[in-house]
């Protein structure tokens, strides 16, 4: 029997994964089964992600084609890696749940305290910014598993929700300068926080799925940079809320 074959890829902890084709069959890491590949077979894995804004210098992904002659085994038989140095980084945006930057456990029923901070580490002013945060979420029918309905957001950020699958809905709240002015112009060496609470709902009479998740990620649209109109997106590592019961 062939062995099968797995391509594996490896990124920095400041990469943050937007979408693959083909999917993943397991989202906790970046692997492809290939099964057994014929003589002269050719393929393409597409990996489309962007690098937060705390990424520094050179960055390096790599990629790696193993056999698996047993289960839980893998002989990795070539590699291939691509270096790339970030230009700018002259603003960091980190998202936390519950003072968190990587992932937390949570209960159904239990109130979550979320924080964006941006801070403008480099050296001239950002203009215009607009901030969203970003929830993607299983779902119990077509609602999400977070309630939305009590939300607390001094800020009143705007919130709009939209199904992504049968089991996964996207709600995202927007922040700009008309709900908060400072995010109209950021100096240098200045930070700004934008800070609420938003509960998962309660499992009383419903069933929760089993492996529920929340994923959370904070994006910001840069208009400006001092005088130069340099439109782009920044956004954070991913946190992850893991539902216990």
């Amino acid at each position: 029997t062939t062995p099968t074959a797995v391509i594996t890829l490896t990124v920095p902890s400041t990469f943050s994964l937007l979408d693959t084709t083909p999917k993943r069959p397991r989202t906790d890491e970046l692997l492809w089964a290939l099964g057994e590949i014929a003589p002269g077979t050719k393929g393409t894995i597409s990996v489309i992600g962007t690098f937060t804004g705390d990424a520094r210098g050179e960055q390096t992904i790599r990629a790696s084609l193993a056999f698996t002659p047993v289960a839980d085994r893998r002989l990795v038989q070539t590699e291939s890696s691509f270096t790339t140095r970030i230009l700018g980084g002259d603003i960091v945006v980190i998202a936390t749940v519950n003072d968190q930057t990587a992932g937390v456990d949570a209960r159904p029923g239990d109130t979550l305290q979320f924080r964006v901070a941006v801070r403008n580490s480099g050296d001239a002013e950002l203009r215009d910014l607009t901030v969203r945060g970003v929830f993607d979420a299983t779902t119990i029918g077509d609602r999400s598993i977070l309630d939305f309905n009590r939300l607390i957001d001094a800020a009143n950020g705007t919130v709009v929700g939209e199904q992504l699958t049968t089991t996964m809905r996207r709600g995202i709240i927007t922040w700009t300068g008309a709900n908060l002015p400072n995010l109209a112009a950021v100096k240098a060496g200045e930070q700004q926080l934008i800070a609420f609470t938003l509960p998962i709902r309660s499992a009383d009479g419903i069933t929760f799925p089993a492996n529920a998740t929340v994923t959370f990620t904070a994006a910001v649209d840069v208009q400006a940079t001092g005088t130069t109109e340099k439109p782009r997106t920044i956004r954070s590592a991913p946190v992850t809320i893991r539902i216990t019961r």
